[in-house]
């Protein structure tokens, strides 16, 4: 059976009519989350009646939901059982993606941001901001459990790509690494495991580093609480994960320039973020940059743009990297003078 995202759309009709449908994929994904249907299907293989009388609801309607997940390719259907499909599990809440998160921050936090976009076309002001009144990280950081929800979303998404920035890092033969923006440590957790002769630090906002659950041993990783505008704690390197694209050009030259502030005369930066026109332009990378465009009032940025904020904040690009399908490593060498 042909599902939803391998379909072949030859007709422009059919191509166009499916991109003004798609939202109701990330409705009915939220839907499936919120009410644990991944995690029932997962338990135990059951009926659309069995599954709609455990969780009080119609049994025709779940019978139609289901068929819908079986479309999109999370639900297989055996007989008159509905089972969970090889992509369904990536959706479990405890799945190491964290894509249960994501849904939940999608439907109940960035889905209305979207809703002003005519707003944000004429101001230039991020719909998130409009909406709520403030920038979306101070919103998220005034609720702890937000907080803890953005905390597993991002988690989960550094788990994807985690063991491969740590491989390429590894190469490096560091003894000392900071992560700018590294929220719980995960990715350094990860980086550490493949580079046994490395000591990490983590450095973010005071309140993050409060949630930071420390599973490593002792003296391994420091976690330090601070304010990238201000300054960072001092490393021959520093890498930041998906921090760059969340940022202004002058935001972002002032985070690197604190890098640069921060290491030796020798220093390596490291950055992990989508490249827009580029051999290695991720797949995700133009919906990402429209998200930032609403969410934060970032962007996804070229090779020219990289090139163009690193050699302001003092850096020369060496290498770019793929990253599996969804991102890239940016790896720079710190120079003598910024510009």
């Amino acid at each position: 059976m042909r599902t939803y995202l391998t379909t072949v759309l030859q007709r422009p009709e059919t191509r166009v009519l499916t991109m003004i449908s798609g939202l109701w994929m990330s409705r009915l994904i939220s839907f499936s989350v919120r009410n644990n249907i991944f995690e029932d299907l997962y338990n135990c293989p059951c009926s659309a009646n069995e599954l709609a009388v455990r969780r009080g609801f119609k049994s025709d309607i779940i019978q139609r939901l289901l068929l819908g997940l079986v479309h999109l390719g999370l639900v297989k259907k055996e007989r008159e059982k509905f089972v969970l499909a090889e992509d369904g599990f990536l959706l479990l809440q405890k799945a190491p993606t964290g894509f249960a998160a994501m849904t939940q921050l999608w439907s109940e936090l960035f889905d209305g941001a979207w809703q002003v976009i005519d707003q944000t076309a004429k101001t230039g002001i991020p719909g998130f901001e409009i909406v709520h009144g403030e920038p979306i990280f101070a919103f998220i950081g005034r609720d702890s459990a937000l907080a803890k929800t953005f905390d597993t979303a991002m988690s989960g998404l550094t788990n994807i790509i985690a063991t491969e920035v740590a491989n390429h890092i590894a190469l490096s033969e560091l003894t000392l690494l900071c992560d700018v923006g590294g929220g719980n440590g995960a990715l350094m957790r990860t980086i550490l495991a493949s580079n046994p002769q490395m000591k990490g630090l983590v450095f973010d906002l005071p309140h993050v580093i409060e949630r930071a659950i420390v599973v490593t041993e002792p003296g391994v990783i420091t976690f330090i609480g601070g304010d990238f505008f201000e300054s960072v704690s001092s490393a021959p390197a520093h890498i930041l994960s998906n921090v760059i694209h969340d940022w202004s050009d002058q935001e972002a030259i002032r985070i690197l320039h604190n890098v640069w502030r921060a290491q030796p005369r020798e220093g390596v930066i490291y950055l992990v973020e989508m490249m827009l026109d580029h051999d290695e332009e991720p797949i995700l990378a133009r919906s990402t940059d429209l998200n930032m465009l609403m969410l934060t009032g970032g962007c996804e940025r070229s090779y020219t743009d990289f090139d163009r904020l690193l050699s302001r904040a003092g850096f020369k690009i060496l290498s770019v990297e793929k990253i599996v399908d969804f991102t890239c490593l940016i790896t720079a060498r710190r120079i003598d003078v910024a510009h």
